[in-house]
């Protein structure tokens, strides 16, 4: 007989392709997944005996072997085909009810494969199922019983799943209604025409519409789910990170406020200059030891695209004056020369975002300084006019520095990264300047230009768009006398009939808030507390609560949520200021929804606090002299 094998070669294929994919392929259900990989093994194995008896049976001999060799061929795919309608029985019995086969029902079920195999293995002696006789094939009585036990799995699952219709979803269906479909097609085609070897090919259609129908919803769901877990992982992780920044920032930045306020109270009631330009430089020293903290939470914020700008007006010569005050004096100290060439036709007011404009050049500046032994820095700041309300201001930074190597160039604004660490190693710093200050011009429409010669210096660029606000010009302005900066004060409200409450855990930073606000003449209490806090409250009326945030105990939002419960309270409706050492962008949105009617950061500058109070106290109690 010729038996037409290429139905089987074509199954086998397939079948080893889907079990090729399946086996890397993540899945949510790993039960069914098992279950599906073990009835693609069990049809390829059927499809490779059924072609290699079938091609024997084509070609026979006397010889024993050879017999032998088919009659176990045939024997084998009996034995493996059986079991594929009962792994199909147990796979939509999962389907349909979401839990595993108990062992006494799967012995129930294997009942039936059980026998066959057991007439499969007293064949040899009783030629039940078949023989092999001079290499020919010849049916025994109980063949159909094979194809009986597939009948019997086959409407065990139809009548399992028509029993549990309404819970059972639309996909096990359609494969239930195509599995019942195409083995009553191949039962008949394989009765009347046995040499048609199309059972396999069956099989695989019925596996491959398992797959489309249940296996790859599966595993989309699998893929959904481990996004779901990265992605809340990623949200803990963030969380956790966020609140260590939080911490991180309020310990390091609370003495460095002390620091600043105290010195800024020697500036303010020095009357000798050489003990204000002392206290000048401790306070630069101070701003570029809490610019190393701001460093560290920029990258952080960078890292998690939280990093935001603060677009307001300004006036870009007050930021000159500061960037300059603070880098004169490291020139100094390393007997560099500044010169400094600001046009003195610069727009005085300005629109932009003047922390993160300073902070470039602080960077480009103290990275120039940093890598120059001798020679000179050059800062140059010109303009172009794009309109009367817009200019380009083009800020350049040159040295006569160790330069950077061509090769390195590329690696420039790398995060951690040193360059040349043979002969850097002993500079300092974190290796965050340059690439922080890449990405704060990104954020502004902007990029950093290099230009480096090794062994000669370097060359740093960038051009920043600026709205006009006060067209009136910087002028001629001698940028290195520090005396200019002490000289320069701005014009103060009193308020003497009011009173405000400052709550705070650190009795430094209360001496600090009462230094700053004695200029205003304000009348000040202090507290320690949120309990003190409370009771302050109910036994004095006052105009404004400036209060720390992070205090042990009772904290800022505990005290303030209290304070807006308690009863027979006389300041339960005044303005409520946050004040905290917590640096991380966000924080202001989130004081705010908290019931806050401002939030100050820390290190208090006065003039931010004076226009705070101006804008909350009482008018009634506001002087302007």
């Amino acid at each position: 007989m010729l038996y037409i094998i290429q139905y089987d070669i074509l199954s086998a294929c397939i079948l080893l392709t889907m079990f090729v994919a399946n086996i890397f392929l993540p899945f949510r259900n790993e039960y069914l997944r098992k279950l599906y990989l073990g009835m693609l093994v069990l049809v390829m194995a059927c499809c490779v005996f059924d072609v290699s008896s079938s091609v024997m049976l084509m070609n026979p001999t006397n010889d024993k072997t050879y017999s032998a060799m088919v009659y176990l061929c045939n024997s084998m795919y009996y034995a493996v085909h059986i079991l594929t309608p009962f792994l199909m029985s147990i796979y939509l019995f999962h389907c349909v009810l979401g839990t595993k086969v108990g062992w006494k029902r799967l012995g129930i079920l294997f009942a039936p494969a059980a026998i066959c195999e057991l007439i499969i293995i007293l064949n040899p002696f009783t030629h039940w199922l078949f023989m092999i006789k001079d290499g020919i094939y010849i049916r025994g009585p109980l063949i159909y019983s094979m194809y009986s036990c597939a009948g019997i799995y086959l409407l065990f699952s139809v009548a399992f799943v028509t029993l549990n219709w309404k819970r059972t979803e639309i996909p096990i269906r359609i494969v239930t209604a195509v599995y019942l479909l195409i083995t009553i097609a191949i039962l008949t085609i394989q009765y009347h025409f046995p040499n048609q070897l199309v059972e396999c090919a069956g099989m695989t259609i019925i596996l491959l519409i398992i797959y489309y129908s249940i296996q790859s919803k599966d595993m989309v769901e699998q893929a959904i789910r481990k996004e779901v877990e990265v992605a809340e992982a990623a949200n803990i992780s963030n969380q956790a990170k966020s609140e260590f920044l939080a911490n991180m920032s309020h310990e390091i930045r609370t003495p460095i406020n002390s620091m600043l306020g105290m010195n800024e109270m020697i500036i303010r009631e020095s009357d000798s200059l050489t003990i204000k330009k002392y206290a000048i430089n401790a306070q630069n020293s101070g701003k570029l030891l809490l610019a190393l903290v701001n460093d560290i939470l920029d990258f952080s914020k960078i890292e998690s695209g939280k990093l935001r700008l603060d677009m307001q007006e300004y006036f870009i010569d007050t930021v000159f004056r500061e960037l300059i005050a603070s880098v004169k004096e490291m020139c100094e100290k390393k007997k560099l020369h500044l010169n400094i060439m600001i046009s003195p036709m610069i727009p005085r007011g300005l629109y932009g975002d003047p922390v993160r404009l300073y902070q470039i050049m602080i960077n480009l500046l103290t990275n120039a300084i940093k890598y120059t032994e001798r020679g000179y820095i050059e800062f140059r700041v010109d303009y172009s006019r794009l309109s009367d309300t817009e200019v380009v201001l083009h800020v350049m930074v040159k040295d006569t520095g160790i330069g950077i190597k061509k090769d390195d160039l590329d690696h420039l604004t790398e995060r951690f990264q040193r360059l040349d660490t043979d002969h850097n190693r002993t500079i300092q710093g974190t290796g965050l300047g340059l690439s922080i200050t890449k990405e704060i011009l990104l954020l502004l429409d902007s990029k950093l230009n290099v230009k480096s010669q090794y062994q000669e210096g370097s060359e740093f660029s960038f051009d920043m768009r600026q709205k006009v606000i006060n067209p009136m010009t910087v002028g001629n302005v001698n940028w290195l006398d520090n005396c200019l900066i002490i000289a320069e004060e701005d014009d103060a409200f009193y308020a003497p009939q009011a009173k405000i409450l400052v709550v705070d855990d650190n009795e430094m930073n209360l001496d600090v808030m009462r230094n700053l606000l004695k200029i205003n003449e304000v009348k000040v209490v202090t507290v320690e507390s949120g309990e003190e806090c409370l009771k302050a409250c109910k036994k004095i009326q006052f105009d404004l609560i400036l209060m720390d945030y992070m205090m042990p105990g009772m904290d800022g939002r505990a005290t303030l949520q209290s304070l807006r419960a308690l009863k027979n309270n006389p300041n339960a409706l005044i303005p409520v200021v946050a004040l905290t050492a917590n640096a991380i962008n966000g924080m202001r949105e989130q004081y705010l929804s908290e019931g806050f009617d401002e939030y100050i950061s820390k290190p208090v500058e006065h003039k931010l606090l004076e226009q705070v109070l101006y804008r909350l106290l009482p008018k009634d109690k506001i002087k302007n002299e």
